[in-house]
């Protein structure tokens, strides 16, 4: 079976922490707030903050910001924030941040959140890259590898992210 490739390796840098701490902490901490932000004029920009904080914290300088697209499915808000091209193993090329939502007249109530990325890995037999479609469970709690996938852009894993939420709801993806 393929692993995340370098799992265990302890060279870190500022994109691996924005997708695996920084963006589940605050999904899963302070999830309207951080919905609010995301779904509003400056998602985007507010992304681009905690970038810049995240990397002078960290002592390292970054050029590119990562970028937002909205997309809905049913029942959900979808934010997928796309990252510079992942450099070193366990790298996300692109987070989606799940939001179960109810809109109704009065507005929207968020509910249950889901977190997934798309990381860079490698295939232990042939070491060749490869695109692992993983999910978080709690803000730190669980990290499950569902696979490697041949997802290249953000259509592709919507569609991917789509299907699982479909799948956990007993529902078939449109």
């Amino acid at each position: 079976m393929s692993r995340p490739e370098g799992a265990g390796t302890h060279h870190r840098r500022v994109p691996y922490h924005f997708a695996h701490t920084t963006l589940p902490i605050l999904s899963f901490g302070d999830p309207a707030g951080f919905y609010r932000a995301l779904d509003g004029r400056k998602g985007e920009e507010r992304l681009a903050e905690l970038w810049r904080e995240l990397s002078t914290r960290m002592g390292e300088p970054v050029a590119a910001s990562p970028r937002l697209a909205r997309f809905d499915a049913p029942g959900h808000r979808l934010f997928v924030v796309t990252l510079p091209e992942p450099e070193r193993p366990t790298e996300a090329w692109m987070v989606c941040l799940a939001y179960a939502v109810q809109r109704s007249i009065l507005g929207t109530k968020v509910g249950e959140r889901r977190f997934f990325t798309l990381e860079r890995g490698e295939d232990p037999k042939t070491h060749a890259r490869v695109r692992f479609f993983c999910e978080w469970e709690g803000a730190r709690e669980r990290h499950r590898n569902h696979g490697a996938v041949d997802a290249a852009g953000v259509a592709d894993f919507v569609v991917l992210v789509k299907a699982r939420l479909a799948a956990l709801s007993g529902e078939r993806a449109p």
